[in-house]
């Protein structure tokens, strides 16, 4: 869905008059997160997956639309080993005319990189960090697809409470 806004977006505002629209993704190299380890429950505790591979399905589950449109989307990815050349990248991104770029970078690392970049002509959407201090920053160039650890906590309450269960143990 994000990645359609992003197309209607760019129809709209005369992007699409170059008929191509490119779309960034930053991301951490030898990211910890997708390190597969298990505990002995075999309860995963990193994320699933690398969240490229939905931005790439994204893109191909829009082909009709798009094509439709005279329109050709495509995915810059790239990677960084920190916080300096991530930000270095998100130039070079922002002055080669992407406007948007996906973000999949720990909350510590997102931060360093939106304070480099917020006066950049470029939007970064987070895609993964729940961290609350990234909502309590209000760079004006980053926005949130995910909750926050905050509103996952409010969920879990309100479902508690919903239940009936005013006596929780959660571990």
């Amino acid at each position: 869905s994000l990645l359609l806004a992003v197309c209607a977006s760019a129809s709209l505002t005369g992007f699409a008059a170059a008929r191509d629209v490119t779309i960034g993704y930053l991301g951490l190299e030898n990211d910890p997160r997708y390190q597969p380890d298990v505990v002995y429950t075999r309860l995963e505790i990193a994320p699933g997956g690398n969240p490229v591979v939905a931005a790439r399905m994204g893109i191909e589950d829009l082909q009709m639309v798009t094509d439709a449109v005279d329109l050709k989307v495509k995915l810059d990815e790239q990677t960084g080993a920190d916080a300096a050349t991530l930000a270095t990248k998100v130039k070079a991104m922002a002055d080669a005319g992407e406007n948007f770029i996906i973000v999949d970078l720990p909350g510590d690392v997102l931060d360093q990189v939106a304070a480099q970049t917020k006066d950049l002509p470029v939007t970064l959407v987070n895609a993964t960090a729940p961290d609350d201090l990234l909502r309590n920053r209000c760079y004006p160039n980053l926005i949130h697809t995910a909750a926050s650890d905050r509103m996952d906590a409010d969920a879990m309450v309100q479902y508690l409470r919903t239940r009936n269960w005013t006596k929780v143990l959660i571990l």
